[in-house]
This record gives structure tokens, sequence and C-alpha cells, in this order.
């Protein structure tokens, strides 16, 4: 059974690290997809590999260092490649779904971070480069410093950076967007609508947020 759920903690999604925003994308996507799942795994597994060896101080750690790179790539790809797809499909039906709670008051807009774009092999060369361009900066402080672990979603709201100027009732709307988004997305992928989890929604939402959210979900 797919599912969407959204609570108060969800807003974490908004206000808080890069690693929220790259949990909300990752549960999204392995939903859809168990290519994804595997792909992230194997990403994750080859990682804590690649900086158990930057830690290691290996006499042989160049050499050992590009053979982990050729294998990181391979997934990297896969993971930044679905992650486009998936804020292609998301940013307009997100957008959409703001612009009703808002009223057409206030307009949301998101953006990768990564700045890779093309198809995967595309990614995979230009990723690869970027962890030879970091390998010095890679072996000074013992970890991977480029790659999908490190990517962000960003989130503006009327132009500015929602994390620095949004209130809570506009953070609240933006997740919620977000989620419903995601929602839309899920059916239109299994032909199925996914189970709608809602805890403490309404508060700090106006009227007006309440009647959409609620008109939203009539019938899902």
């Amino acid at each position: 059974i797919h599912s969407v759920f959204f609570n108060p903690g969800e807003l974490k999604l908004v206000q808080e690290s890069p690693e929220d925003r790259r949990r909300f994308m990752n549960l999204a996507l392995s939903q859809m997809s168990k290519q994804y799942f595997y792909a992230l795994q194997k990403y994750n597994k080859i990682l804590f590999q690649r900086n158990n060896l930057l830690k290691s101080g290996r006499s042989d750690l160049r050499e050992t260092l590009s053979v982990w790179d050729e294998q990181l790539s391979v997934y990297a790809a896969k993971i930044i490649a679905r992650r486009n797809e998936l804020l292609e499909k998301l940013s307009p039906l997100a957008e959409e779904a703001h612009a009703f709670i808002s009223s057409g008051k206030e307009a949301l807009k998101l953006s990768a971070e990564s700045g890779y774009r093309g198809g995967e092999e595309d990614i995979r060369e230009a990723f690869l480069k970027d962890l030879h361009r970091a390998a010095e900066k890679d072996l000074r402080l013992g970890f991977t410093t480029v790659g999908p672990h490190r990517d962000d979603m960003k989130i503006f709201l009327n132009g500015e950076d929602v994390r620095l100027y949004g209130s809570q009732g506009q953070q609240r709307s933006i997740v919620l967007a977000l989620k419903l988004a995601e929602a839309d997305i899920l059916y239109r992928k299994t032909g199925e609508r996914p189970v709608i989890l809602l805890d403490d929604v309404m508060s700090e939402l106006d009227m007006s947020r309440r009647d959409y959210l609620l008109n939203h979900l009539d019938g899902r």
C-alpha cells in the first residue's frame, strides 16, 4: 500500500537540514521504483567503504580510490537522474497546489542544487570528474565531499529562501503542497490512489487554506 504521511514533524522538510529534504525525495522515489531503492542502497554501501578508505591512510590509497570512484559514479548517476525527474514532475504540481492553498498570493519554486543534467551517462562522467577534482580535499578531510549524499532541494517562496523568511503557517502550507504533489505523482505512476495520512494538519492554517485542503482531498 502506497502512502503519504504528514504530521508537524514533517516541517523539518522545510525548516532544517538538507538531509531532511533528501529523505523526502528518497522515500518518495523508493515507493515508486525498486531500482531506485537498490541504487540508493548500493551507493550508500560504496560510499561507506570509500570513506573508510579515506580515513585509513593506506599507502595504495590513490590507486584503490579510483576503483571505488568508478563504482560510486554508476549509482550516483542513477540517483541524481531519478531525483531530477522527480523534481520535474513535483515542481509544477506542488506550485499549483500551493497557489490554491494560498489563494494565489504566494509563489512556490523548487530547484535542485546538484547542477547535474542530462542522461545517466552524462551525469556519471561529470560526477566522476568532480570526484577526481575533489580527491585532495577528500583525502585531507577523510570523507567524500561531493555526491548525492550532499545534495539539497531548494525551496523558495516569492523568491525568498523559505527556511529564512517563511512563517510557520507558510512552511506548513509548503509541506502540504509537496505531500499532495507526491500523492498525485504516486497515483499517476501506480494507477492507485495512495493513502494520505494527516495528523494535526489544521493548526496554524487560516480558514481559506483549510477549505482548500479539505476540498482537494474530497474523494481521494
